[in-house]
């Protein structure tokens, strides 16, 4: 299972809680989070014992996502 998300807790803590269900769940299942490259992220899933793959992230630029709608 691949997760992605962090940035902030809101959005990383909720995909290790997930992540830990599904290992629960279904033994050998492979998890792989995908982050960006904040040390909170890294020291968490270490912590969690999850593999994790950074990428370089940034926000959106401009009006944003939904002002427009």
């Amino acid at each position: 299972m691949l997760v992605a998300g962090g940035g902030t807790g809101g959005h990383l803590f909720p995909g290790v809680a997930v992540a830990k269900e599904i290992g629960r769940r279904f033994e050998g299942a492979e998890i792989l989070f995908v982050t960006g490259k904040r040390k909170m992220e890294s020291e968490v899933l270490r912590k969690a014992e999850f593999r994790q793959t950074s990428i370089a992230v940034e926000g959106m630029k401009g009006r944003g996502l939904l002002k427009g709608a």
